[in-house]
Parts: C-alpha cells; sequence; structure tokens
C-alpha cells in the first residue's frame, strides 16, 4: 500500500524538471520532485563551489519571461543578475568584437564598413523568424503541440515561422564573404547543439545581437530561487528514482522507488531517458514506447571545465562572457568569469560539447572528455597568455581527473566523480521545426515526458519552453482550470 500520495510526482535532476515541478506545485497541485542521490548544480572542491552545467542567459526571451512572471521570481532574479556596459566578447579568427549596443561600431572596425555592413545585414536577416518563434515557445500555446486544435494552431505558426526563415543560410553564403561557416558555427555554440538548423541559427545569432546577460550564481542561483518557490508551495524533494509503475485500466496510480517506497500518483512527469522508462515499465511498456526509445538518438555531450584563478592573471578588458570560435579542427567553447572574491580569486566555468553521433559508454565518456580538456586547455593559453601561472586549482566533474593546483597543498578530489556528462539529443520530432527530440505523450495514460530532452536545440530556453508545456498537461489531466497565464497562482506573495 502506497504511504502518501501526490498529484504529480517530478523525477530529473536538469533545469526544466525542476522548472517543472514548481509550475505544478504553484498551480495546485501536491507535487513531489525526485532526484538522484546528492544531485545538485555544482560540487565542491576545498572551499570553492563550481557548478557542473553552466549557463548563459539571454537578455531578453519570451518563454524564460512567461515562468519567472509566473513564478514571481523575475524581480529576484533581476537583482542576481549583473548589468554590464560590455557582458560578452565575440572571438573568432582574425575577429574580436563586443557584443553590445555598438556591435556595428566593434564589427565595421575589424572587417571594415562595406563588410561589416553585409556581415550585420545577414547576421540581421533571421530577425523576423526568431521573433516569429516566440508565438511558438511564449505564448499560451504549448509546444511541441498535443491535441488535434492546438497542433491546427501551431501549424499556422509554424508555417510563418518556415516562411521567415526560408533560405537563412543561402542568404549567409552570399553576403558574408565566407563568414557563414563560423556564423553557424557561433549558433552552434550558443545552443550547445551539433546540428544547426535555419531555426535555431536565427534565433541563437538574434538573441546574441539582442544581448547576453552574466548571473551571480549561475543556473544554481536559479535553481535555488525555483525550489524556495516549490517548497513555498508545498512542494516536496526526495531522493530516489523511479523503479516501477502501478497500471490499471491502462493508467498509472503509483510508483516503487529504488529503495522500495511506494508512492501513490496521479501523474508521472519523468525527465528520464526513453530507455530508462521503458525499464521501469518491464512488461507494461507499450511498443509505440519502445520504437521511440529505438529512434531517440544521443548526438554529443556537454562538458564544463572549472577554473579558479587569481584576477591579477586574467587580461585587462576582458568581459565576463567570451564566446570563442578557434577555427578548423578545434573546439568551440564559451567561458564565463564570475566577479572576484574577497581575495581576488575569479572562477572561469568553461563549456563547450562534443559531437558523437550516438551514445558512448561510461568508459569511453571519460576519454573523450579528457581529450577535449586537453584541446580547451591549449585554446584558453591564447585567449589569456601566462593565465596557467594564476590558477589557483582547476577541475572537471566529468573526465575523472584529480584537482591541479599550483599551489602547495592539493585539493582533495570531490566525492562522486566522475559525473556523465549531460547528452545532447537530436532534434528529429515531426511538427517542431527542428527544434524538438521527444514529444511529451509516453503511450500511457497519466505519464508524461519532460525535462531538457524535450527542445534540446533551443538550448536554456527550451528548458523553461518544454516545462511550461509539461506542467500546462499535468494540469489539465488533474482537472484545474485554471488559466496559466494570470498572477493569481498558488502561493503568490504580492510585492
Amino acid at each position: 500500500m502506497p504511504s502518501v500520495s501526490y498529484d504529480v510526482v517530478v523525477s530529473g535532476d536538469d533545469l526544466a524538471s525542476v522548472i517543472t515541478a514548481t509550475l505544478c506545485a504553484r498551480r495546485g497541485l501536491r507535487t513531489l520532485l525526485l532526484a538522484p542521490d546528492g544531485a545538485t548544480g555544482h560540487y565542491n572542491v576545498g572551499p570553492f563551489r563550481l557548478p557542473i552545467d553552466p549557463v548563459l542567459w539571454p537578455k531578453a526571451s519570451a518563454p524564460i519571461n512567461r515562468v519567472m512572471r509566473e513564478l514571481r521570481i523575475d524581480l529576484a532574479a533581476k537583482r542576481k543578475f549583473r548589468e554590464l556596459a560590455v557582458p560578452a566578447h565575440l572571438v573568432a579568427p582574425d575577429f574580436r568584437v563586443a557584443l553590445s549596443e555598438n556591435l556595428r561600431t566593434e564589427v565595421a572596425r575589424e572587417i571594415g564598413e562595406p563588410d561589416a555592413e553585409a556581415l550585420l545585414t545577414s547576421w540581421n536577416s533571421g530577425t523576423n523568424a526568431a521573433r516569429a518563434l516566440d508565438a511558438l515557445v511564449g505564448d499560451e500555446h504549448g509546444f511541441p503541440g498535443g491535441g488535434f486544435f492546438e497542433r491546427r494552431e501551431i501549424a499556422k505558426l509554424i508555417h510563418a515561422v518556415e516562411r521567415d526563415s526560408h533560405g537563412f543560410f543561402a542568404t549567409w553564403s552570399k553576403t558574408t564573404e565566407g563568414r557563414a561557416p563560423w556564423l553557424a558555427a557561433l549558433a552552434a555554440l550558443w545552443q550547445r547543439h551539433p546540428d544547426v538548423g535555419d531555426v535555431m541559427a536565427a534565433r541563437a545569432l538574434d538573441t546574441l545581437a539582442t544581448g547576453l546577460v552574466p548571473m551571480r550564481g549561475d543556473a544554481d542561483a536559479m535553481r535555488e530561487l525555483l525550489l524556495e518557490r516549490f517548497t513555498g508551495a508545498n512542494g516536496e524533494t526526495r531522493v530516489g528514482r523511479v523503479t516501477d509503475v502501478a497500471i490499471s485500466w491502462g493508467k498509472l496510480n503509483g510508483v516503487t522507488l529504488n529503495n522500495g517506497d511506494q508512492i501513490g500518483a496521479g501523474q508521472w512527469l519523468c525527465g528520464v531517458t526513453p530507455t530508462e522508462l521503458v525499464a521501469a515499465l518491464g512488461k507494461k511498456a507499450p511498443r509505440k514506447l519502445e520504437e521511440l526509445a529505438l529512434a531517440a538518438n544521443v548526438v554529443g555531450y556537454r562538458y564544463t571545465l572549472n577554473i579558479v584563478i587569481d584576477e591579477t592573471g586574467l587580461p585587462e578588458g576582458m568581459a565576463p562572457i567570451v564566446l570563442a570560435l578557434p577555427g578548423t579542427d578545434q573546439p568551440g567553447y564559451w567561458l564565463a568569469v564570475s566577479e572576484p572574491d574577497d581575495k581576488g580569486r575569479c572562477m572561469i566555468s568553461v563549456s563547450s560539447s562534443v559531437a558523437t553521433g550516438a551514445p558512448l559508454s561510461a568508459e569511453d565518456q571519460r576519454e573523450e572528455a579528457g581529450r577535449l580538456r586537453r584541446k580547451l586547455w591549449q585554446q584558453l593559453e591564447l585567449l589569456m597568455p601566462f593565465f596557467e601561472r594564476h590558477v589557483v586549482v582547476s577541475h572537471s566533474p566529468h573526465d575523472g581527473w584529480a584537482p591541479m593546483s599550483t599551489g602547495a597543498a592539493p585539493f582533495d578530489a570531490p566525492r562522486g566523480m566522475p559525473i556523465a556528462m549531460r547528452p545532447i539529443w537530436k532534434a528529429n520530432l515531426e511538427d517542431s521545426l527542428g527544434l524538438g527530440a521527444m514529444p511529451y505523450a509516453t503511450g500511457i495514460k497519466n505519464i508524461t515526458f519532460c525535462g531538457d530532452q524535450i527542445l534540446p536545440a533551443l538550448g536554456t530556453e527550451g528548458d523553461f519552453a518544454s516545462a511550461w508545456t509539461a506542467a500546462k498537461i499535468a494540469c489539465a489531466i488533474a482537472g484545474k482550470k485554471k488559466d496559466y497565464l494570470r498572477d493569481e497562482v498558488v502561493g503568490a506573495v504580492e510585492r
């Protein structure tokens, strides 16, 4: 017999799953958030708190703003954002500009006025498509669509986006004098996805032109804001994973955790892979779900390298965010530099990705991560000459290497390492503009997919967009007759 029952059980430690759980709780559903043992957005090396999967934040984003407004964390988040005149630099072969309001002047200084005009015309040619996408990922419709009428409305919006983005890359090839490849690489770097389509590229480049903003505390700061709202709405968290489900008349009515506890559940929103869901369902898995598990494909992984450095080792005038495109056969990466602490030490979080085309075993992931680390270190030496002399400690949560320190006393290896790299899913879902990898429906009533596997090609925006739709689906199933965009949500406090 279940010891306790919930309207919704959400499983997953990624940002999208946490957002989904918070929205469900604030909309009145009794919600349990399940996460693996020790799941968090950071780990510790000595006195330093380092991120596992750092995030870059767009200055303006319809899906992110929609969620923050509903949860009423927009003002709290704003206080954590660092407003800077030059928040980001773009570094490409023979090309270095500040992504700021003076972008045209910056580009003209590097390549000359005529070429700058052509490059920015190409860059901005996707603006209409990028803004049209707001109606899909930031309006009242769930995306990708579920029901018949919703799919019909979404199809109209998709047609508008496709019309505005048609031939986007062709325009690049004609107007950028050979710079289309690194513009495409820049888009892929921002979205953290190796397979960039026209719509993804348009969205990415428009976001970069609009501006980025660093966040103090990175993704952990957003996670803490979300969990504060989640617990404030009587949401509960628990360590564990679902290993079995109870299904009656084709509908979920409970789950069993890995420690044997049975929990009553009206719904299960699972931020797990289709393969893991099939394993939990066993013989109860429908054939459609098994086919989905076979079709779902991991095409790469995200890698993080953290470096604590004395601020004197940073080049003068370097922005807190740098997007770097080193060139042929070298990995692109971006880095975020924190504010110095009281001892003048800054944390640099370097994020890159590796395209594999297929899933890798844990051992192969570590080997690939080690190779990527060596390449990134070489590129960092070019970006920040002599920085090695000022490194306090460097470590990656993925490659299994011990912390590297220039000091006399070495740092102890953190527990639970290495951590598997975050997979990048192939975005081949129908009627999703090449942005979606997984549907929400699993083929079993009251079991719904959520998490960063739904809209992987939209990066951080995809986490917020898919979480909003998954929560909307959960509320509809539970019979919550709410206007999902109203401010009157459970637990809201007037400011």
